[in-house]
């Protein structure tokens, strides 16, 4: 009986054991993962930031939610309030965040969009006085601060970063913006 066993144990460990080549004629490439990690980084970034600028979902801290079951194994540090940011980051975040109301009015009397890019886009500069103009450089100016920022912490460029940036932004923003779709057409929210 014990012999029995043993050639069935055996056997188990070889058929078990068996060796698969697959072979192919190209090379098979595998990038997909490294750009979700890189795209979910950024994202995380931006929802921290955009809510620091918001005020949502408290002043002063931003909630990182869990999305992935690495996240609840390996804790990764997030921005989770001002002092986290360097300094020209954190000046930038403070005036978006001090003329938003004003940036949402515009907006939302159609004078200004959110273009795919994350920018403001002006659309008519005869309407606006040099003030409102200049605000509106202003702004560019500081999303380009965090943009560069957000690209070069998580090692992706300003452009991809600025289109996650215009992800957040376009869905934040209120009814009768005007947003730029990623065909390059313009919609009113």
């Amino acid at each position: 009986m014990k012999n029995a066993m043993k050639w069935c144990a055996l056997m188990v460990l070889v058929v078990g054991c068996a060796r698969v080549n697959i072979e192919s004629k190209d090379p098979i490439k595998l990038d997909v993962s490294m750009r979700v990690d890189v795209y979910q980084h950024v994202a995380r970034d931006v929802d921290s930031i955009e809510d620091l600028i918001a005020g949502s979902p408290k002043e002063g801290a931003a909630a990182v939610p869990k999305t992935s079951w690495l996240d609840r194994i390996v804790p990764c540090a997030y921005a989770g309030g001002l002092s986290d940011f360097p300094d020209e980051v954190v000046v930038a975040i403070e005036r978006r965040k001090a003329r938003r109301s004003q940036i949402l009015l515009l907006a939302s009397q159609g004078y200004i969009g959110e273009n795919e890019n994350g920018f403001v886009e002006v659309f008519e500069k005869t309407s606006l006085d040099p003030g409102r103009l200049a605000m509106i450089e202003q702004e560019n100016k500081d999303r380009l601060v965090i943009f560069e920022y957000v690209a070069k912490k998580n090692r992706t460029s300003v452009e991809e970063t600025g289109k996650v940036f215009a992800d957040r932004i376009q869905k934040d923003a209120a009814a009768g913006t005007p947003i730029e779709e990623s065909s390059g057409d313009w919609v009113v929210k």
